[in-house]
């Protein structure tokens, strides 16, 4: 995942970052695994990972397939030993390239919600896929989240959207980018997570809230006792909120096709 501040509003050197991005991975890997085996995926498979972060799915892709290739601006918190089918490799997606058609399958989660425009990304992720290929992409929409009742947790997202460093709002328009990049077969199933306080999901987003103060107070968006409130309010059992959806997208790369 991109690395600067323009691009990732976190920064990967906060201290609590690799906590944040283990609760995530609690909160998104069952249903991610539950996307990945709908391709069919196989032994033998070579398998691309954009924005690898932690690396948990890679390590689950690995496992599967046998050929895995994980990949992020930062690779700090990516937790394998590569070798024997493991390549881990630090790249910036819009700039560098893999051979075209070398891949099975390509899946990136939460990863295009910081880059723009899309769809140029999604088209030279579809030229390093072979015909045939898979490719799964998973980005947030907070739609449910921005629209909350409960004040501070719904200004928090709205705060957060319009500062233009994420698309908390590209999940809508991944099947259509996808399908205007050239795929095929294009499908989409949408998870919402719940935010219960204290469950992984209040608490990766209480990280998030706690982490934004060092750019929200400073640009004056938010006060600290705003953020402080909204975080306390994550740890109370009483909290029970949409915590934004996930949007996935299945799609395959076409088959060549014989002249």
């Amino acid at each position: 995942m991109p690395s600067t501040r323009a691009e990732y509003l976190v920064d990967p050197g906060w201290g609590p970052e690799r906590e944040r991005l283990s609760l995530l991975e609690r909160c998104l890997d069952p249903w991610t695994v539950g996307q990945l085996e709908r391709t069919g995926i196989a032994p033998g498979w070579a398998c691309l990972e954009l924005g690898a972060g932690g690396g948990s799915v890679a390590r689950w892709l690995h496992a599967r397939a046998g050929h895995v290739v994980a990949a992020d601006l930062d690779t700090r918190f990516l937790e394998v030993s590569p070798g024997d089918g493991f390549d881990v490799r630090i790249m910036d997606l819009r700039i560098e390239e893999f051979p075209p058609a070398s891949f099975d399958l390509i899946h990136c989660r939460y990863l295009l919600t910081h880059l723009g425009p899309r769809t140029p990304v999604l088209t030279r992720m579809l030229g390093w896929l072979r015909p045939g290929g898979w490719l799964v992409v998973e980005e947030p929409e907070m739609f449910a989240a921005a629209v909350s009742k409960h004040c501070l947790w719904a200004r928090w997202w709205q705060v957060l959207g319009g500062l233009g460093a994420m698309d908390l709002t590209c999940g809508r328009a991944l099947a259509r980018e996808i399908r205007e990049a050239g795929a095929v077969e294009v499908d989409m199933e949408v998870h919402v997570m719940t935010a219960r306080g204290g469950n992984p999901a209040a608490a990766f987003h209480r990280l998030s809230v706690l982490a934004s103060r060092d750019f929200l107070v400073p640009m004056g968006l938010m006060s600290d006792e705003e953020l402080d409130e909204l975080a306390e309010a994550l740890l109370d059992p009483a909290f029970l909120e949409p915590a934004g959806a996930v949007v996935s997208v299945r799609a395959r790369k076409g088959e060549l096709r014989e002249r």
